[in-house]
């Protein structure tokens, strides 16, 4: 069987990691998000892969025909981000029979796969996967009527009875192509197609309670990280050095030339990748990933948080956090990832607050960052690429890419009274 996976187009709202190629390029355990995936497939027995990319991407240098990962890999460029139906028929000619449609983050596809080949009855059939994810409008709808689909509804403008959450992942099949080649295109083509074969009643759907991915926000690396985290084997590198005097405990993975020092405390699940450094008395819990070459400093805490590679800290408190890579983060940095009301934590996108869904949640640091001793920031808080914070900063507020910002030190000199 086959696979298409969507990997051209923008990312804006992936900010501050929106500059990258393709936000399925973010490495995350020791490989990209996309490797992740293409193994996920490998494992559910679908090898022979089509991947639409954007002109001058790395992605052809990076795999190759796929050989190197023991599958088959075609590229098809999309010159012009025209949406996912577009994209799909860019990819007519070599399409052979039934095949599946997926985003290049969708690594959990290895749970689906059998059980939506199941669901498929008919020949013309085609499955969504669909959730019951109540309160979020981060997914289109599917109206649902017996083991029917009976329509799809992308942006509703009110609650939608019997439904369920469309999640990323399609089977889909040559019949449904005809459809989508008919419908006008516009925004919402693919939607559109999908609703139209909906009609002719030829649309069914998985209904699923397992963890799903999605990679729309920044934060949402950290559902990644903890997915992947879930499904770590615990291994400790007999090239890794851990002191006698450190304490671990749970699942955790330590990879060659990993650095443990006395006093630290590594509490799982946890990755710690290549020639990472631990230092004394850090302690690092509840989920942490840090990738080769990051530095988690002595009496450091980090907590639920993703480490990108060559990043450095220093002392402090960093939790539910994404941080860039190459950053370097000063003495006595505090991530606030807790309102004081503890509701949702809403950061700013595009000039537009957005909900996380999450009551907690710290600072998204772009790429090479530089941050001085006593750094501050509020729950939400994204600072950009290439930025410096000063010393002593209170971040109230997002920090745009390339700019630097210090906190106004007022010093005061008086004399001594002479009653003194």
């Amino acid at each position: 069987m086959q696979a298409i996976l969507l990997l051209a187009g923008q990312s804006s709202r992936f900010y501050p990691f929106h500059s990258v190629v393709h936000k399925s390029l973010i490495t995350i355990m020791g490989k990209t998000i996309l490797e992740h995936t293409l193994l996920s497939l490998k494992r559910a027995g679908v090898t022979d892969l089509v991947l639409v990319v954007s002109p001058e991407n790395p992605m052809q240098e990076l795999l190759g025909d796929g050989s190197g990962l023991g599958i088959h890999i075609t590229y098809v460029v999309q010159h012009e981000t025209q949406g996912m139906g577009h994209a799909l028929l860019l990819t007519r000619e070599h399409i052979k029979d039934d095949f599946f449609l997926l985003h290049g983050y969708h690594f959990e596809i290895d749970q689906f796969v059998t059980d939506m080949n199941k669901k498929k009855k008919n020949k013309d059939d085609v499955v969504l996967l669909g959730k019951d994810v109540r309160g979020t409008d981060r997914y289109g709808y599917m109206h649902i009527d017996g083991d029917r689909v009976t329509a799809v509804i992308e942006k509703p403008q009110e609650e939608v009875k019997n439904s369920l959450h469309i999640i990323g992942i399609y089977l889909l099949n040559k019949d449904f192509l005809t459809t989508l080649e008919k419908t006008p295109m516009s925004h919402y083509h693919f939607e559109k197609a999908l609703d139209a074969y909906a009609k002719e009643g030829k649309v069914t759907f998985l209904q699923t309670d397992e963890r799903t991915i999605t990679l729309k926000y920044a934060w949402d690396l950290l559902d990644i990280k903890d997915f992947l985290l879930e499904h770590i084997t615990p291994s400790v590198s007999q090239k890794a050095f851990v002191s006698p005097h450190a304490m671990l405990s749970g699942d955790i993975v330590i990879e060659d030339g990993a650095r443990i020092f006395e006093g630290a405390c590594i509490k799982g699940p946890c990755y710690i990748g290549k020639n990472v450094v631990v230092g004394n008395n850090a302690l690092i819990r509840d989920g942490v990933i840090a990738e080769e070459g990051s530095v988690v400093g002595a009496y450091m805490e980090i907590k639920n948080t993703f480490l990108m590679g060559r990043s450095t800290t220093h002392t402090g408190f960093i939790g539910d956090s994404v941080i860039g890579s190459t950053c370097k983060i000063g003495a006595e940095i505090c991530t606030t990832n807790v309102r004081l009301d503890r509701n949702i934590i809403f950061p700013e996108v595009k000039e537009e607050k957005v909900s996380s869904y999450r009551n907690h949640l710290g600072v998204i640091v772009g790429d090479n960052v530089i941050m001085g001793a006593r750094v501050t920031t509020m729950p939400g808080v994204i600072i950009g690429n290439d930025s410096i914070i000063g010393p002593s900063a209170l971040l109230l507020h997002n920090v745009p890419d390339n700019v630097k910002l210090y906190a106004e030190v007022k010093t005061i000199i008086k004399e001594k009274s002479s009653s003194q």
